[in-house]
């Protein structure tokens, strides 16, 4: 999957209950217009969402 950041997403994480899920990334931040390519297994990534958190640190 690919995430991109309108705006400073600080703490990005990626959470479904199904156990069998992977990711190769999981914890990061993104600045504003930047993208991230997230490879997932174990489930149909369409079916995970990433809550929106943009707060600038302080």
């Amino acid at each position: 999957m690919t995430l991109r950041s309108s705006g400073y997403s600080y703490g990005v994480r990626i959470s479904h209950p199904e156990p069998a899920m992977r990711l190769d990334d999981n914890c990061f931040d993104l600045r504003d217009g930047e993208t991230r390519l997230i490879r997932v297994t174990g489930i149909d990534p369409a079916r995970l969402t990433v809550p929106h958190r943009t707060r600038m640190p302080a």
